[in-house]
């Protein structure tokens, strides 16, 4: 039989999403963070959602780090450096500036779109521009 399973978001003080976790027992995992997490001071807000089973807790915390690239989440961003994404926090306007080029470059690179999404919901999409060979004879 499935068990419940939480998916929770840790947020900091400026609502910034800074770490996407599943587990069975938020309170205990929220005190094994608390002891062993050196970024847990910066967590202002707590959020946790209910999930009929692992499986659908898990597919959503994937989705999540893919989409909303939670600082202190590791695990299932072995993609982000291959579009150039950095931390914003530790780049500045420059690292941000790289990050959107990247972003950029494999939209084009791929033919295809990327939704950019702030907790959960769609705050852009970055769509490929229909190709035009300038070359071409309008017939």
């Amino acid at each position: 039989m499935a068990e419940r399973t939480a998916l929770y978001r840790l947020y900091d003080a400026e609502d910034r999403l800074i770490y996407v976790g599943v587990t069975k027992d938020p309170k205990a995992r929220f005190r094994q963070h608390r002891a062993d997490k050196p970024w847990w001071p910066e967590v202002a807000m707590k959020d946790v959602e209910w999930h009929v089973d692992s499986e659908s807790a898990l597919a959503e915390e994937r989705k999540l780090i893919r989409d909303e690239l939670p600082r202190h989440n590791e695990r299932g961003r072995a993609w982000l450096p291959e579009l150039g994404v950095r931390p914003a926090e530790t780049t500045g306007v420059a690292g941000f500036v790289h990050s959107v080029y990247g972003f950029l470059k494999h939209v084009v690179e791929t033919d295809t779109p990327l939704i950019i999404t702030r907790h959960g919901k769609p705050i852009a999409i970055l769509s490929p521009y229909p190709r035009v060979d300038p070359i071409a004879k309008n017939t």
